[in-house]
């Protein structure tokens, strides 16, 4: 992208913004963020295993969590339905399991799911063996998907400039 995803604009808001907002709508009553400094009302968690990606981020915030499950949303995907985190929420707490993820398109999405905060030591132990991958610590987990079955571009990354022209088109578009 070439500057700080998580400080794009969107209608007014930057994208963590954006989710903070989404995720205080939902009940969220501790909010904790990585790999970026925290708007009021959230707060900064520093990675434990620097520069190893989502996945240390994703460690260090499930080990300061303060509740069992905690829901894991990426600041670069803001269309993300509130629908579709409840369900998430709902399949972990009903099933037990370590972490209800969203898969669409036979595609899971790793950051966008709910994860019991006790994979903490499981993520460490990945990152201390070299291994970055969020997915990696899905396989070791007893994961539940949430296939999503709405408009693809809900779930749009913003990666890049074209992603981010495109979310905002999608944004400005009075059918949407």
């Amino acid at each position: 992208m070439g500057r700080d995803k998580a400080q794009l604009k969107l209608n007014g808001l930057t994208l963590l913004e954006c989710q903070v907002e989404k995720l205080r709508a939902l009940g969220a009553e501790e909010i904790l963020i990585s790999g970026s400094a925290a708007p009021p009302g959230a707060r900064s968690v520093p990675d434990r295993f620097p520069d190893c990606g989502p996945l240390a981020g994703l460690e260090a915030c499930l080990r300061e969590a303060g509740s069992d499950a905690c829901v894991v949303l990426c600041v670069d995907a803001p269309l993300v339905p509130p629908d579709l985190l409840r369900a998430l929420y709902r399949v972990r707490q009903e099933s037990g399991c370590d972490a209800a993820v969203a898969e669409h398109g036979g595609l899971l999405e790793p950051l966008i799911g709910v994860y019991r905060s006790a994979l903490a030591d499981d993520a460490a132990a990945l990152l201390r063996e070299g291994r970055r991958s969020v997915r990696a610590l899905l396989d070791r987990a007893d994961t539940r998907t949430v296939a999503y079955t709405g408009d693809a571009s809900a779930l749009l990354n913003c990666n890049d400039p074209t992603d981010y022209a495109r979310l905002l088109a999608l944004c400005s578009d009075p059918a949407r």
